[in-house]
């Protein structure tokens, strides 16, 4: 079968686990027969699925890459822009706290994620920031954006666990902690580091 685009000698090698990246809670990255938006999908995966396995091939359209990747036990291809290397997670609460000034707050946990997630977010060039789990409120809010587009291609982005607490009064949520896990686009050593 002949597939669009070119034969590439970039991607993750075969055997490489992947992440989904920048897909919105309440969407799905598809998987398709062949490279390219127009191709039949064949699988689609949840916006933090993180068992992609790379098959080694990648091919190159006018505008976009995609990787030949196995979920599931379903083979196809989905787009590079969606997909990354899932590295080390480490606590990035008090550089958001320096960043903003004081410690967040905000009347939603959809907010005060988002006030996160600009604080870690670049402006040259302008980061892409998705809500990638919605939020869950209980004794302590949750929610998980992805910040991507950090001019870096080691280090893609970010993918932010963001916890915070009801205010006294109840009508804010102010922050607590953000696990912060890097978005490797070369890939990651054995202790987590992009490379």
């Amino acid at each position: 079968m002949s597939r669009p685009g070119q034969p590439i000698d970039i991607g993750p090698r075969a055997g490489d686990i992947l992440g989904v990246i920048g897909v919105e809670h309440d969407d799905v990255l598809n998987v398709r027969v062949a490279p390219g938006t127009d191709q039949t999908i064949v699988a689609t995966l949840d916006p933090v699925a993180d068992n992609v396995v790379a098959r080694g091939r990648a091919r190159a359209l006018s505008r976009s890459i995609w990787y030949e990747v196995t979920v599931g036990g379903t083979t196809g291809w989905a787009s590079s822009r969606f997909l990354a290397f899932l590295g080390r997670t480490d606590d990035a609460t008090a550089e958001v706290v320096a960043t903003v000034g004081e410690v967040p707050v905000a009347e939603t946990m959809a907010e005060l994620g988002r006030v996160v997630a600009h604080s870690l977010a670049s402006a040259d060039p302008p980061s892409t920031i998705t809500l990638t789990v919605a939020p869950t409120i209980g004794d302590v809010g949750v929610v998980v954006y992805d910040v991507v587009g950090l001019g870096d291609d080691s280090v893609m982005g970010w993918r932010l666990r963001v916890f915070g607490q009801p205010t006294e009064s109840g009508e804010a949520f102010s922050l607590m902690t953000v696990e912060r896990t890097a978005l490797c686009g070369r890939g990651v050593t054995g202790d987590g580091l992009c490379v």
